[in-house]
C-alpha cells in the first residue's frame, strides 16, 4: 500500500507539473483532457526527458499510461498531442531561461536549436507567442530570449516567410527600446535582425535603406546592424554581399545632401567622437560610421565641402587607437575620388600648430594635449589608407606619400604606437603598389629613404626582448620592396642585412625571451612571434635571390651570415646555419639559380659548414650537414649545367603563411634536430652520409682554387678563441690535406700560417691535429716547407745559447731574486748616487725581455711585479735611462699587464692547480708595482715633460676597445695625479704640454659605458684640476716637497696611492669631503666645464682636436662620448676659435665612419653650434668637398643651417661665393686645385645651393631669398657658358668618366629645383612642356630661354614679380655684363605684368630702359629698344595690331608650308605683344582657323597651329571664355590623340596646348596632370588622361566620341591606335551610351581596328585589344537583344 501510494503521489506531482507548464500556454492545451495528457507522457522523446531529469527535477516528470485510454486515441490525434507536448517543453525551457546560469543557458540554447531543426515552425511559433503573451517579463529575461532566438534562426537553413516578417517586426520594435541594460539589450534585438539577413536579405536591406535616408540621423542600433553587416562577411551569401556593397554606395550618394544639414552633420561628428565603453575597442556602429562618412564624402562633388568635413574630422581627438584607424579609413575612402583634396587637407593638418608641437617632442601631459600626441600616427595611417583605396591612381603619388610618411616617422615621438602605425601604413602602401599595373617599370625615388627608416627601426629594437611583430613587419616590407625599382644599392643592402641579422640572431635564447614576458597580464605568444620572425628572414633572403638569382647575390647574402656562423654563442650559430639551410633548400627545390657563373668562395662556405658539422651542439651539427647536402645538390646542378627550361623562372613570392612557409622555414629547435625523413625519397645518397663522408664527397667536386680557399679558411679557424672551433678546424684541415694535399700551391705560406696560430692553441688534441697537417704536407712539399720554416728558425723556440739555459720559472725567479739583492745592496751603499753603472742598460733590456715573454693570458707568478720593482729601484742610479729604452720598457710593461684578461678569467686559469696561487693578491701587488714605478719616474724627474712622456704611453690604453684595459690605464692615471697632487713635487714653471689632449681623453672616459671607469676618470680629472690650479697659483718652492726616494710599497704604505681592480661600482672616495674644493662634488659635465674654463685658447683648441680625432674611433661608445664632449666644448668656448674651417673638414672626414645615429647627430650639432659665429669660414671650408655633394656632406650643410637665422646667412654667403665669377686665363687648364682654378668655388657654391633647396632646414630661407636666387642662378648659367667649357660631346664623355653631372646641367637643375621647391611649379611646367630648357644650353639661345621663363611667370601671375623687380634695378647697374643682360631680358617681359606698375611707375620704367640704351653691350641696347616699344607705353598700338590680324588669318591657306608656319608664328607674336588686352572679338576666328589645321598632313603646320591655339588660350580671360569654351572643349580630344604623333614637335605643342586648355578649364588635380603629360607613358598615363577628360567634360561626351570615331579613319597608325584606345576605355565605362551613338558601320570599323591592334608590337596594347574585342562582342550581343 505504501508503495502504491508513493507511485500515485509521484504520478500526481508529475502531472501537476506538466499542467502548470501547459497552463501558461492555454491556447495550445485548452481542449486537451487530463487523461489524454497522461497518455501523452509515454510518447515524450528521450532527449527532452533526460534534460528534465538532470537539470530541473521540479519540472516535467513522466508517468505510465493507462493502456485502456491510450487505445482510444487516434493516430492523427496522437501526433497532434505529441506536437502540443513538445510545444510545452519548448515553452517551459523559454520560461526557465530567466533563472538559468550561463551553463544551463547554453544547454537550453543547444536543445532548442536541435528541436528547431526537426520542427522549426513549432519552435518559432512558441517563441513568438511567448513574447506576445508575456509582455511583463523582465528586460534581462527578454535579452536572453533574443540571444536564444538569434541562435535558433542562425541554425535553420530555411525560415518561412511569416516568421521572417514577425521576427523582423519584433526585432525592430526592441532595437530602439530603452531599458536598464542600455546598449546590450538593443544589440541583442539587433542581432536577431542580423540573423534574419540570411533568410530575408531584400526585406532587411530595404528597411535599412528606408531608415537611413529619412533625413534624421539614424538610431545607434541601426548603425550597429550595418556595422556588423560590413565587418562580418559570413553573414551574407556572396551575391547578397555584392548587392550590400552596391546598396551602401547608393545610400552614401543619396546621403550627400544631409552633409549640408547642420543638425545631421553635428550628430554624425558627435557619434564619431563620443567615448565608447572601452576606448581600446571600436563598437560596430562607430566603425561603420567612419566607413559611411568616407563613402558620403567620396560621393560629394563640392571640393570645399569635402575639405571642411575632413578638416573637422582631423581636429577631433587622436588619443585612442581605433579612433585613429577610423579617421584614416575615412580619409582613404575620400581619396578614391578626391585624392587631391585628401592630400591637401593632410598637408594643411600637418602644418597646424598642434602637429608641430607633437613633432617637436614637447611635453604632453594634460588631457587636451593627449588629443594630439599621436596625431602623427593618424596621418601615417591616413596616407596608408589613401594608397590602399586609391588603387590604380596611386603610382604618381607614391613618392610624395612616402616622403611624408618618412618625415612624420623621423620627426614624431618614437613609441610603439608610432612604429606600428608607420609599418601598417607602409604595408598598405606597398600592397597598393604591388597591385598596380606598371609598378615594376616605375622608378620610386623614396625607397632608399624608406629602407633607411626600416633599418633604423630594427636597429632601435631592444636586443633582449621580442614582444612585438615590429621586426617581422619591417622584414616583410623589405622583402616586398625587392620587386620595385630602382634596386637597392649594395651599401644600403649590406647595412640592412647586418642590422637585421644582429637584431634577430643576437636575441637571447627562446626560454629567456619567454621569461621576459611572464609578468605581462596578457603575455604575447613569444614562440609564435619568434617563429614568424625567422620565417620573415627566410622569406626576405628568398626574395633577394628571386629578384637576382645569381651566384654573386648568393655570395653577398652569405658573406653577411659568416660572422654569425662563427659566433661564440651556440644559439646564434644555430640561427645562422638554419637560415643557410633553408636558403639552400629553397634554391635547390626552385632550381632558379643561374649556374653559368662559378660559385664564389665555395671553399670558404664548405669549410664553414664542415667545421659546424663538428659543433658541440647537436642541432647545429644536423642543420649544417643538411645545409651541406643541399649545397652539394646546387653544385651538382652547376656541374651538370641544367637546361634553361628545367629551371624555374624567378617570380614574386607570396609572404610566408602557416602552410606556405612550412617548406622553407621553421622555428628554433628546442631539442635535437634530425635529418628530415622526406629526404629518404631523394635519389641522392649524400643525405645518408656522415658529416665526414659528405665533406669528402663535396670536396671531390671542388676545383683546386676552391680547395685552397677551403684550406685557408680552416687555417684561419685555428686562430679562433673557441676551443671546439679550433678542434673542428684542425680536423677539417687534416681531412682536406689528406685527400687533396698533393697538388697544393702556396704550401710554404700555409705552413707559416699554421706556425703563427700554433702558439695560441691550448688544446693538446687540436695542437696534435695541426702538427699532423704538417706531417701530411711533408709527403709532397718538403722543399717549400723547409724554405718557409727557416724564416722563423733563428733562434728556434728552444734553448740554444748559453745566456738562456732552459729559461724556465726557476731560472727567471733566481735571476730576479739575485738582481733584487744586488740593487738593495747598491741602494744601501754610500756614494751610489754618484757612481756610473755601465751595465744598467743591459739589465733593463733583460727585464724588458722578461716581461715581454710572460704569457699574456695568465698571471701565476710574481715575475712581472719583481721586474717592475727592480726598474723602479734603477731610477735612482746613474746614468739615467735613455728615452728610447725607457719608451720601450713602458710599452712592454703596459702591454704585459694591461692586456691581461679579466680577473675572473685569470682565476679560472688557476682553478685546476692543487695549490692555486692567490690571483687577486698577485694582481693587486702587480698594479701597485706599476703605480710605484711611475711615481719613482716622477720623483726622479718632477717636470711637466716627464709627466707628458709617461702619459703618452698610457693614451693608447685609455682609448682601448676593451673596458678592463681602459679601466686599468685610467686607474694608473688617477693614482699618479693623486700622488703628484698630494706630494706637490711637480715643477709648475713650465706650462703643461698637451693639457687639452689629456682633458679630452678623461672627459670622454667620464662618459664610458663602464661605471668604474666613469668614477676613476672623474676623480683623475679632479686631481688634474688641482694640479692645474697649483700651476696657476705658482706655489712657492718651499711649499713644494723635495723629491726623495720612495720606499717600495707595502701593505700600509701603498694604500694611499694604489688599489686593486674594481669588481663593482667605484664611487668618489669619501675622504674628498674634507677637501675645500667643490670640484670633487661636481658631475662629470660640470667638472669638464670647470677645468675648460681655466684652459688657454691653444689648450682648448687641442682639446677640441682630440675630441674630433675621437670621432674616428671604432668604439661606438667612444665616438658618442667624443661627440658629446665636442658639443660641450664648442657650446662653452666656440666663439673665438681659430681654424674652424679645418675643424669642420675633419668632422666631415670622420662623419662617414660614424655608425651610431645619436653620435652622428651630436657631431652634426657641433656644426650647428659653430655656425652661430663662424658661418663664413665653414662655408668656405665645406665648399672644398661639395662637388659632388655626398650624403654626409649634405647632412653637414643641413646642420649648418639648422637654426633659422643661420640658414639665411648660409645662403647669403653661398650666393656671394657663387657671384665671384672669375674667368680662367686658359681654357685648357686642367689643374684640380681650387687655388689655381678660382672659378671652381663658384661652381661648388652653385652645386651646394642646388642641393640645399631640398633640405628641410633651408626651405624657408630659399623661399625668402627666391628673388635673389632666381636672378643669381640665371646669371650663373650665363657665366658657365662663358667659361669656354668643352664642347658637348667632350663634356658628355668627361661627365661619364667622372660620374658627375656637368656644371651646365647642374646650373640648369638648380634653376629647375628652385622653381619646383618654392611653389612655382606652374612656371616650371610651362618650360618643361615646351621643351624650352634646352635653350639654356647655348649662349646664343640664352635670351630666348630667359624670355620664355619670365613670360611664363607673367602668364601664371607669379606673386614674386614685384620682389624680383626690386632686385632687377640694382642688377641693371652691375659691373658685370651678364647680370645687366639677365636683368634687362627679365624686365622687358615683366612689362606685360600689371604687378610691375605697383613697384615701378611707367615713367620710371621708361627712364630705366632709356639708360640701358647707353650700355656698352649691343644685346642690352637691342633689348632696351624692344622694351621701349611695349604696348604699355603706346596704347594705340593695340588697335593697329588687331587690325592686321584678318589679313594674317587669310594667309593661313597659302600653299607654301614655310610661309604658313611663319604667319602663324607672327599671329602668336601679335597675341603676345597685345598682352592683357588680347585679340578681342577676333579670338574666335583665330581659334577656328587654328583648330582647322590640327589635322593637316604637314608636321610643321600641325605644330604651329597647336602652338598658336595654346598662345590664344593663354591670353583668354573669364569674360572671353564664354564664347570660346566650345572651341576649347572640342580641341581637347584632338590634342589628346596627337600626343602620340610621330613628329616630336607636334607632340610637344600638343602637350603644352592641352595643359593650357586644362588650366583654363580649371581641371584638377593640375599638378598630377602636368606630371603625366611631361613624363608618364604607357597605358596608365593614357587611362589617367582619359579619366580627366571624361570627368571634366561630361557634357561634351557625344562630341568626343564622334571625334574619336572619325580619327579611326586617320592615315597615322599611332593616332588611329590612340583613338581606338580612347573608344575602348569609353566603351568599358559607358557601354550603353556608346551603343546608342554607334551605328553598324562604326561597329564594323571598331572590330576591324581592334583586330589590327592585336598585332601591335606593344604587348600591353595587344592584350587591351583582345579584351576589347571580347567586350565589344558582348555589348553588341546585348544591344541586339
Amino acid at each position: 500500500m505504501d508503495e502504491q501510494q508513493s507511485n500515485r503521489s509521484h504520478s500526481r506531482s508529475s502531472t501537476d507539473g506538466t499542467s502548470s507548464a501547459m497552463s501558461h500556454n492555454p491556447r495550445i492545451f485548452s481542449h486537451v483532457s487530463v487523461s489524454t495528457k497522461e497518455s501523452l507522457c509515454t510518447k515524450e522523446p528521450q532527449d527532452y526527458a533526460s534534460w528534465d531529469k538532470q537539470s530541473h527535477p521540479a519540472t516535467i516528470m513522466l508517468c505510465s499510461p493507462k493502456s485502456s485510454q491510450a487505445s482510444l486515441v487516434s493516430k492523427e490525434h496522437q501526433m497532434f498531442m505529441e506536437e502540443a507536448y513538445n510545444s510545452a517543453i519548448c515553452f517551459k525551457m523559454l520560461q526557465d531561461i530567466a533563472t538559468s546560469d550561463p551553463l544551463q543557458l547554453k544547454y537550453i540554447t543547444k536543445k532548442l536549436k536541435k528541436m528547431a531543426q526537426r520542427t522549426s515552425n513549432l519552435v518559432m511559433e512558441t517563441i513568438h507567442d511567448y513574447f506576445k503573451d508575456n509582455p511583463e517579463i523582465s528586460s534581462r529575461h527578454r535579452l536572453r530570449l533574443f540571444q536564444v532566438l538569434q541562435a535558433v534562426i542562425g541554425a535553420l537553413d530555411v525560415l518561412e516567410e511569416i516568421w521572417q516578417r514577425n521576427f523582423m517586426q519584433l526585432a525592430l520594435e526592441h532595437m530602439t527600446k530603452s531599458t536598464e541594460l542600455d546598449d546590450i539589450y538593443q544589440d541583442a534585438a539587433s542581432n536577431v535582425l542580423l540573423a534574419l539577413c540570411r533568410h530575408s536579405w531584400p526585406a532587411v536591406a530595404k528597411h535599412l535603406e528606408t531608415e537611413l535616408l529619412t533625413g534624421v540621423f539614424p538610431h545607434r542600433s541601426l548603425l550597429y546592424v550595418m556595422g556588423i553587416l560590413s565587418s562580418q562577411e559570413e553573414l551574407l551569401k556572396k551575391e547578397d554581399r555584392e548587392s550590400w556593397k552596391d546598396l551602401l554606395s547608393q545610400m552614401a550618394r543619396k546621403s550627400v545632401p544631409f552633409l549640408n544639414t547642420d543638425v545631421w552633420s553635428k550628430e554624425l561628428l558627435w557619434s564619431l567622437t563620443k567615448s565608447s565603453r572601452t576606448q581600446q575597442e571600436h563598437t560596430p556602429e562607430k566603425a561603420f560610421l567612419f566607413t559611411y562618412y568616407g563613402l558620403i564624402l567620396q560621393a560629394e562633388e563640392d571640393s570645399s565641402s569635402i575639405r571642411t568635413h575632413l578638416r573637422n574630422l582631423l581636429e577631433t581627438s587622436h588619443q585612442w587607437p581605433k579612433q585613429r584607424e577610423g579617421i584614416a579609413l575615412t580619409v582613404g575612402l575620400v581619396a578614391v575620388r578626391h585624392l587631391d583634396d585628401a592630400w591637401a587637407i593632410l598637408e594643411q593638418f600637418g602644418r597646424s600648430t598642434p602637429i608641430k608641437w607633437s613633432l617637436q617632442n614637447l611635453s604632453l601631459k594634460s588631457l587636451e594635449d593627449l588629443r594630439w600626441k599621436w596625431a602623427g600616427s593618424t596621418i601615417l595611417l591616413s596616407y596608408g589608407q589613401m594608397a590602399a583605396k586609391a588603387k590604380s591612381h596611386i603610382l604618381p603619388w607614391v613618392d610624395n606619400i612616402l616622403s611624408r610618411m618618412i618625415f612624420y616617422f623621423r620627426f614624431s615621438s618614437w613609441d610603439e604606437t608610432l612604429k606600428q602605425s608607420f609599418l601598417t601604413a607602409i604595408m598598405m602602401l606597398v600592397g597598393a603598389i604591388s597591385r598596380s599595373e606598371g609598378a615594376h617599370s616605375y622608378e620610386f625615388s623614396q625607397t632608399s629613404e624608406l629602407l633607411e627608416c626600416l633599418t633604423t627601426l630594427m636597429e632601435k629594437e631592444p636586443q633582449d626582448t621580442l614582444l612585438t611583430s615590429i621586426r617581422q613587419q619591417a622584414i616583410h616590407i623589405v622583402a616586398s620592396l625587392c620587386a620595385l625599382r630602382p634596386p637597392m644599392d649594395v651599401d644600403r643592402k649590406s647595412r640592412l642585412l647586418s642590422v637585421c641579422f644582429r637584431s634577430i640572431f643576437a636575441l637571447p635564447l627562446l626560454d629567456a625571451l619567454e621569461k621576459h614576458s611572464c609578468l605581462f597580464l596578457e603575455p604575447p605568444n613569444i614562440q609564435g612571434l619568434y617563429s614568424q620572425t625567422m620565417e620573415a628572414v627566410d622569406h626576405m633572403l628568398q626574395c633577394f635571390m628571386m629578384q637576382n638569382p645569381t651566384i654573386n647575390e648568393l655570395y653577398f647574402l652569405l658573406s653577411h651570415l659568416y660572422v654569425w656562423l662563427a659566433s661564440e654563442k651556440a644559439h646564434e650559430r644555430q640561427r645562422a646555419v638554419h637560415r643557410c639551410m633553408i636558403l639552400f633548400k629553397f634554391l635547390n627545390c626552385k632550381c632558379c639559380l643561374e649556374t653559368k657563373e662559378n660559385f664564389r668562395r665555395m671553399g670558404q662556405l664548405v669549410a664553414m659548414l664542415g667545421i659546424l658539422c663538428q659543433d658541440s651542439d647537436r642541432t647545429i651539427q644536423c642543420l649544417s650537414l643538411e645545409a651541406m647536402c643541399h649545397l652539394y645538390q646546387l653544385l651538382m646542378q652547376q656541374k651538370a649545367e641544367v637546361p634553361e627550361m628545367e629551371r624555374e623562372t624567378p617570380q614574386d613570392l607570396p609572404p610566408p603563411d602557416a602552410a606556405g612557409a612550412a617548406l622553407w622555414s621553421s622555428g628554433d629547435q628546442r631539442g635535437t634536430l634530425l635529418i628530415p625523413q622526406d629526404m629518404a625519397s631523394k635519389n641522392d645518397s649524400i643525405f645518408f652520409m656522415s658529416s665526414n663522408q659528405a665533406t669528402k664527397e663535396i670536396m671531390s667536386h671542388l676545383a683546386m682554387t676552391e680547395l685552397t680557399d677551403l684550406i685557408w679558411t680552416a687555417i684561419d679557424g685555428l686562430g679562433s678563441t673557441s676551443s671546439s672551433w679550433v678542434q673542428a678546424a684542425a680536423d677539417l684541415l687534416s681531412l682536406a690535406i689528406q685527400e687533396h694535399g698533393d697538388n697544393l700551391a702556396t704550401v710554404g705560406k700555409m705552413g707559416q700560417a699554421i706556425h703563427h696560430h700554433l702558439c695560441a692553441i691550448q688544446m693538446p688534441q687540436a695542437k696534435e691535429s695541426a702538427l699532423h697537417v704538417i706531417t701530411l704536407l711533408a709527403r709532397n712539399h718538403i722543399p717549400e716547407l723547409v724554405a718557409a720554416f727557416l724564416d722563423f728558425s733563428t733562434p728556434l723556440d728552444r734553448p740554444l745559447q748559453p745566456p738562456q739555459p732552459s729559461q724556465d720559472e726557476t731560472l727567471k725567479q733566481s735571476f730576479l731574486t739575485a738582481i733584487m739583492m744586488l740593487v738593495g745592496a747598491i741602494s744601501r751603499s754610500e756614494g751610489a748616487h754618484s757612481y756610473e753603472f755601465s751595465q744598467t742598460s743591459e739589465l733593463l733590456e733583460c727585464l724588458t725581455t722578461l716581461m715581454e715573454k710572460e704569457p699574456q693570458d695568465t698571471l701565476l707568478t710574481s715575475i712581472r711585479q719583481q721586474a717592475i720593482h727592480i726598474v723602479a729601484s734603477l731610477c735612482a742610479l746613474r746614468p739615467p735611462m735613455d728615452v728610447d729604452r725607457k719608451s720601450r720598457l713602458l710599452s712592454v710593461c703596459f702591454r704585459s699587464i694591461f692586456a691581461l684578461p679579466l680577473l675572473d678569467a685569470l682565476e679560472k686559469h688557476s682553478c685546476l692547480f692543487l695549490e692555486p696561487p692567490n690571483i687577486q693578491g698577485l694582481y693587486s701587488q702587480t698594479m701597485e708595482a706599476v703605480d710605484h714605478m711611475l711615481q719613482c719616474f716622477m720623483m726622479q724627474n718632477p717636470t711637466v715633460n716627464e709627466l707628458y712622456f709617461l702619459l703618452s704611453h698610457l693614451y693608447v690604453w685609455l682609448a682601448s676597445e676593451k673596458a678592463h684595459e681602459r679601466q686599468r690605464a685610467v686607474h694608473r692615471c688617477m693614482i699618479l695625479f693623486k700622488f703628484l697632487n698630494c706630494k706637490c713635487c711637480l715643477e709648475t714653471k713650465e706650462n703643461f704640454r698637451r693639457m687639452g689632449q689629456l682633458v679630452a681623453m678623461l672627459g670622454i672616459l667620464c662618459q664610458d659605458s663602464d661605471r668604474t671607469i666613469q668614477c676613476l676618470s672623474l676623480e683623475a680629472m679632479c686631481h688634474l684640476y688641482q694640479l692645474l690650479m697649483q700651476q696657476k697659483a705658482e706655489v712657492p718652492e718651499m711649499e713644494r716637497e723635495t723629491p726623495q726616494e720612495l720606499p717600495p710599497p707595502d701593505a700600509a704604505g701603498a694604500a694611499l696611492w694604489s688599489s686593486g681592480d674594481q669588481r663593482g661600482t667605484l664611487l668618489i672616495p669619501q675622504d674628498m669631503a674634507s677637501k675645500n674644493d667643490s670640484i670633487f662634488f661636481m658631475s662629470s659635465n660640470q667638472a669638464t666645464k670647470e677645468i675648460m674654463s681655466h684652459l688657454a685658447m691653444t689648450e682648448l683648441t687641442d682639446l677640441i682636436w682630440t675630441a674630433i680625432d675621437g670621432l674616428g674611433s671604432t668604439s661606438s661608445s667612444w665616438v658618442q662620448a667624443a661627440a658629446d664632449l665636442l658639443s660641450l666644448a664648442i657650446q662653452e668656448h666656440g666663439d673665438n676659435l681659430a681654424t674652424v674651417g679645418k675643424m669642420g673638414q675633419a668632422i666631415h672626414h670622420h662623419l662617414c665612419a660614424i655608425q651610431m645615429p645619436q653620435a652622428k647627430e651630436s657631431a652634426l650639432h657641433v656644426i650647428t653650434l659653430l655656425a652661430r659665429n663662424h658661418i663664413p669660414e665653414l662655408v668656405a671650408a665645406f665648399l672644398d668637398f661639395s662637388t659632388p655633394l655626398d650624403s654626409h656632406s649634405f647632412r653637414l650643410w643641413r646642420a649648418l643651417g639648422a637654426e633659422e637665422p643661420a640658414s639665411h646667412l648660409v645662403l647669403t654667403v653661398l650666393m656671394a661665393w657663387m657671384q665671384k665669377r672669375p674667368l680662367p686665363s686658359s681654357a685648357s687648364d686642367s689643374s684640380p686645385c681650387p687655388v689655381e682654378k678660382p672659378h671652381l668655388r663658384s661652381l661648388a657654391a652653385m652645386n651646394t645651393i642646388h642641393e640645399l633647396q631640398f633640405a628641410r632646414e633651408f626651405k624657408k630661407a630659399v623661399r625668402d631669398t627666391f628673388p635673389q636666387l632666381f636672378l643669381a642662378l640665371l646669371a650663373q648659367m650665363h657665366y658657365i657658358m662663358e667659361l669656354n667649357q668643352p664642347t658637348e660631346p667632350e663634356q658628355e664623355q668627361k661627365a661619364q668618366e667622372s660620374a658627375m653631372p656637368s656644371p651646365q646641367s647642374t646650373s640648369l637643375e638648380a634653376l629647375k629645383s628652385l622653381l619646383s621647391t618654392t611653389g612655382h611649379w606652374h612656371d616650371f611646367a610651362h618650360l618643361e612642356l615646351q621643351s624650352a630648357w634646352e635653350h639654356f644650353t647655348s649662349i646664343h639661345t640664352y635670351p630666348q630661354a630667359v624670355g620664355l621663363l619670365a613670360r611664363a611667370m607673367v602668364q601664371n601671375h607669379c606673386k614674386e614679380i614685384k620682389a624680383i623687380v626690386s632686385y632687377l634695378l640694382p642688377s641693371l647697374q652691375s659691373q658685370q655684363e651678364r647680370e645687366r643682360k639677365t636683368a634687362i631680358l627679365v624686365l622687358i617681359e615683366f612689362l606685360y605684368s600689371p604687378a610691375l606698375l605697383e613697384v615701378l611707375s611707367k615713367q620710371a620704367a621708361l627712364t630705366v630702359l632709356a639708360q640701358s640704351l647707353q650700355d656698352t653691350c649691343s644685346e642690352i641696347r637691342v633689348a632696351s629698344l624692344q622694351g621701349l616699344g611695349n604696348i604699355l607705353f603706346h596704347t594705340e598700338k593695340g588697335t593697329l595690331l588687331r587690325g592686321q590680324l584678318p589679313a594674317f588669318l587669310n594667309g593661313f591657306f597659302q600653299n607654301n608650308e614655310a610661309v604658313v608656319v611663319g604667319i602663324m608664328g607672327l599671329v602668336s607674336d601679335i597675341l603676345h605683344r597685345l598682352g592683357t588686352e588680347g585679340a578681342g572679338a577676333q579670338s574666335l576666328s583665330i581659334a577656328i582657323n587654328a583648330r582647322y589645321f590640327f589635322d593637316d598632313e604637314r608636321d610643321n603646320i600641325r605644330a604651329a597651329a597647336m602652338a598658336l591655339f595654346g598662345d590664344l588660350v593663354a591670353t583668354m580671360t573669364d569674360r572671353e571664355l564664354c564664347g570660346l569654351r566650345s572651341q576649347v572643349c572640342q580641341s581637347m580630344l584632338p590634342l589628346l590623340l596627337y600626343l602620340k604623333d610621330q613628329c616630336p614637335a607636334v607632340v610637344t605643342q600638343a602637350k603644352f596646348a592641352f595643359y593650357r586648355c586644362a588650366v583654363l578649364l580649371r581641371w584638377q588635380p593640375r599638378h598630377t596632370l602636368f606630371c603625366t603629360l611631361a613624363w608618364e607613358t604607357g597605358l596608365s598615363a593614357r587611362h589617367f588622361l582619359w579619366t580627366c577628360l571624361m570627368t571634366h567634360s561630361e557634357k561634351e561626351f557625344s562630341i568626343h566620341l564622334s571625334q574619336a570615331i572619325n580619327y579611326l579613319h586617320s592615315h597615322h597608325r599611332h593616332i588611329k591606335t590612340w583613338a581606338a584606345l580612347f573608344i575602348g576605355y569609353t566603351t568599358c565605362y559607358q557601354p550603353q551610351a556608346v551603343t546608342q551613338m554607334v551605328n553598324d558601320m562604326d561597329t564594323k570599323l571598331l572590330f576591324s581596328t581592334f583586330k589590327d591592334l592585336k598585332k601591335d608590337p606593344e604587348p600591353a596594347i595587344r592584350e587591351f585589344a583582345t579584351r576589347q574585342l571580347e567586350f565589344l562582342r558582348e555589348v553588341s550581343a546585348r544591344s541586339k537583344k
